[in-house]
């Protein structure tokens, strides 16, 4: 991205990808501070209007997935295009191991970790308030690594 920015263009030749990007057309941006306490609506549906899809992410309850369907398929109405051909997907977190009892430790470590970065307003669509993050980031905040893993529900 930074040579795209910094010089117009990219010209790439991988084993596994290969591709030419230049920055004519293309916009790119962090969405607004607003936009990122809410969770990306505005971004959500600007990649309706514009791009290819919606890759989003944190979408892991049917209320934060279906928000984020929502916002792309008011992006692609208001640009009167149509959701043929463009790619709407999620990222999840997970862990996979041999026995229950390892899985949901790791899991823990990952909610730990990933579940104070994200807005109020996202945290209440997977019906978590914001309150019950709250001991988790204090103790990250005076480095207690065990106490943030120990409060995370």
């Amino acid at each position: 991205m930074r040579i795209v920015l910094d010089e117009g263009s990219i010209d790439f030749e991988g084993d596994f990808y290969s591709g030419v990007t230049t920055a004519g057309p293309a916009r790119a941006g962090a969405p607004a501070a607003e936009d990122r306490r809410d969770g990306g609506p505005k971004s959500m549906e600007l990649a309706g209007e514009i791009a290819d899809g919606l890759h989003t992410a944190c979408a892991y309850s049917p209320e934060a997935l279906g928000y984020a369907v929502k916002h792309f398929r008011g992006g692609l109405e208001r640009a009167r295009r149509s959701p043929d051909g463009l790619d709407l997907a999620d990222s999840l977190l997970g862990a996979i191991a041999p026995s229950g009892e390892v899985t949901r430790r790791a899991g823990r470590i990952l909610a730990a970790f990933y579940t104070p970065s994200l807005p109020p307003a996202l945290l209440e669509r997977h019906g978590i308030e914001p309150d019950q993050v709250t001991p988790v980031s204090v103790s990250f905040a005076t480095d207690d690594v065990q106490g943030a893993l120990d409060a995370t529900l």
